[in-house]
């Protein structure tokens, strides 16, 4: 590692920065901001683009792939759930990967970037509380492995 005169690579925002996540090929930083804005600065041009934004406003997990190439992160839907979301260093899209109807959390990236693991809930089987006047569960999340679709 060759150390040198620091620079500053972020300018013109106006809200705490958070997170800087490396891309493992070192081209670029993933990091969010406190309005729950996803960003990825290319260090080659200095430029920050916006690639989400959460409506929560906590977008504050998101990993690279292995080979820099997609990063997936979470983000709130309408229902209060969280769904994975994939984007796409070549293109420039975002794909959600998971479905709204389940809660998805800590994703993490095998190896090799061909499954994207995360955990989620998945199954509801509430039981007549005996504490409470209503339903409760006793099953929690599991983790469940997801197969990347690149090429």
């Amino acid at each position: 590692m060759v150390a040198g005169k620091a620079e500053q690579l972020t300018h013109d925002f106006h809200a705490m920065l958070y997170a800087p996540e490396w891309a493992p090929d070192g081209k670029r930083i993933a990091f969010s901001d406190k309005d729950g804005k996803l960003f990825v600065l290319t260090l080659e041009d200095k430029k920050a683009a916006q690639v989400a934004q959460d409506p929560g406003g906590r977008l504050r997990d998101y990993v690279w792939s292995p080979d820099g190439g997609h990063i997936a992160f979470t983000e709130a839907n309408a229902n209060g759930f969280r769904s994975i979301y994939v984007w796409s260093v070549a293109d420039g899209q975002v794909h959600r990967v998971t479905s709204d109807m389940f809660e998805t959390t800590d994703i993490a990236w095998d190896a090799d970037g061909n499954y994207l693991y995360y955990e989620g809930t998945r199954e509801f089987a509430p039981l007549i509380s005996q504490i409470e006047f209503n339903f409760a569960t006793n099953r929690g999340r599991r983790f469940m492995p997801w197969r990347c679709g690149k090429t």
